[in-house]
């Protein structure tokens, strides 16, 4: 992740009963999400590109397929 996180949140997105970690960078217009293996530790990231300078991130079924993510 690049300087200025923002938003950071902890939920479980892709309902597999492990907690995810997602943040937005302001200064690379991105949001950052790093899946829970289940022991302790994250995957590798995934960025989603997002427009100028997010602050905050918000969880939602943005899509109505039953996930947050």
């Amino acid at each position: 992740m690049s300087a200025s996180p923002r938003g950071v949140l902890l939920e479980d997105f892709n309902g597999d009963s492990y907690i995810d970690l997602l943040a937005a960078s302001s200064s690379a217009g991105i949001i950052c999400i790093w899946l829970g293996a289940g022991n302790g530790t994250f995957g590798l990231r995934s960025d989603f590109s997002c427009g100028a300078t997010p602050n905050a991130v918000v969880p939602g079924d943005f899509n109505s397929d039953g996930n947050l993510m």
